[in-house]
Parts: structure tokens; sequence; C-alpha cells
């Protein structure tokens, strides 16, 4: 029974801190609370669905990209313009995620045919645990890696940091914040795809 518990809370643990990853991160970077994140995890979810039929790993991507460019199309067209006033931005993203919900009901419905990954089931520690919920564990797993490097290695992450730390500092270094801020909406839109997924 506490084997059972420890396994399956780890595994959902994983995926929901996959989908506190990119909520995390555009605040972390912009201070912007983007209430609007689990509509874009539900999004995710569908628009894999939706591209389903070309495949497993196109249907993945596809999603991704476009669940990413439309985080990044919301923010510049609802978010940016009122950064600053944290209330407005709260209100802003709640009907967002309100509107999401509603178009995503008309042209789905309640639910969508959604083929598992990987079938099959593992047993760990006298467990049985479906390789699909192995497999969300371990992504989670490599995609916190692959976030951690990106942020610490790269120019990109380093402008994050930066940004994050001092923003006016950060602009009179020549970083363009707002370019920056609508690559990290996409990059945490395209974390809620994976969680969703």
């Amino acid at each position: 029974m506490i084997e059972s518990i420890i396994i399956n809370g780890a595994i959902l643990g994983g995926i929901y801190a996959l989908l506190s990853l990119g909520f995390t991160l555009i605040y972390g970077v912009s201070g912007v609370i983007n209430l609007a994140h689990g509509a874009f995890f539900m999004l995710g979810a569908f628009m894999f669905s939706a591209f389903g039929p070309l495949g497993v790993i196109p249907a993945l991507i596809l999603a991704v990209i476009f669940v990413g460019f439309s985080g990044s199309i919301v923010y510049r067209l609802t978010i940016h313009p009122l950064l600053g006033d944290d209330v407005a931005i709260m209100v802003v993203t709640v009907s967002l995620a309100l509107v999401l919900q509603q178009l995503i009901l008309l042209a789905f419905g309640f639910s969508a045919p959604v083929a598992p990954l990987v079938s099959g089931l593992t047993v760990v520690w006298g467990v049985p645990v479906i390789h699909m919920k192995l497999l969300a564990f371990a992504l989670s797993l490599g995609l916190f890696f692959g976030l951690w490097i990106f942020i610490a290695e790269s120019k990109v992450g380093a402008a994050m940091r930066a940004v994050s730390q001092d923003r006016e500092v950060a602009m009179l270094m020549g970083i363009n914040t707002e370019r920056l801020y609508m690559l990290t909406m996409g990059i945490s839109a395209g974390f809620a795809t994976l969680a969703g997924v």
C-alpha cells in the first residue's frame, strides 16, 4: 500500500512539477502571474489529439510549436500592454483561460481520443505501473535537466537570469526584454503542452 502511494505520488508529482515549471519560468523572468497557464495545459493536450493522425512524434512537435507560438502571441496582445499592473494581468489571464476553455468545448467537446504513446506495464516494488506513467516521469526529469542546462549555459538563459535580477540594467545592457518575454511565454506554454500530453 505505502509503495503504491510513493510510486504513484512521485509520478504524478513529476507531471505537476513539469506543469508548474512553465508557470514559474514566466513569473521568474517577467513577474507575470499567468493564471491562464492551466488553459495552455489543456490546449496542448487537445492539440496533440487534433494532430494525432499525423503520428505520435509529429503530433507532439506540432502541438508544442502551436501552443508555444499561441502563448507568445497571447503575451504580446494581452499581457504586454498591462505590464506593471498585476491585478489587470490576473483579470485578463483568468478571462483568457475561460475563453480558451469555451473554444475547446466548441471545437472538441468534453473529450478527445488520444492513443497512449507506449503500452504495457512494469512492476516496480510490487506495484504495477503502466509504461505511459514511467515515460511521463522520465520525460519530466529530462526536461527539468534540459531547462537547467539551457538557463545555465545559453546566451538566452543568461539574458533571462539578467532580466529576472534587474530589468532596467538588463535593458541598458542591450537585452530586448519584450522579445525575451515573448520567448519565455512561448517556452512556458510549450512546457504546459508537454505536461498536458
